[in-house]
């Protein structure tokens, strides 16, 4: 699963990262920055996917309980 954002939210992203690169004295264009960007999506929503809902572990623990 990865994380999707609309063409804005993908540009004030990418703005985003390359600022925070920037301040870390590296600078990345707009490529490395949508390449991240993509990268960070798809461990995000790994991660989301990985990890239970807890308020739907919680329902599930009532219900058998």
């Amino acid at each position: 699963m990865t994380i999707r954002l609309q063409a804005e939210a993908r540009k004030r992203a990418v703005a985003s990262i390359k600022r925070y690169f920037a301040e870390q004295g590296e600078e990345v264009g707009d490529l490395k920055a949508e390449l991240f960007l993509d990268f960070s999506g798809r461990r995000a929503g790994r991660a989301r996917r990985a990890r239970p809902d807890s308020l739907h572990s919680a329902l599930v623990m009532m219900k058998s309980g």
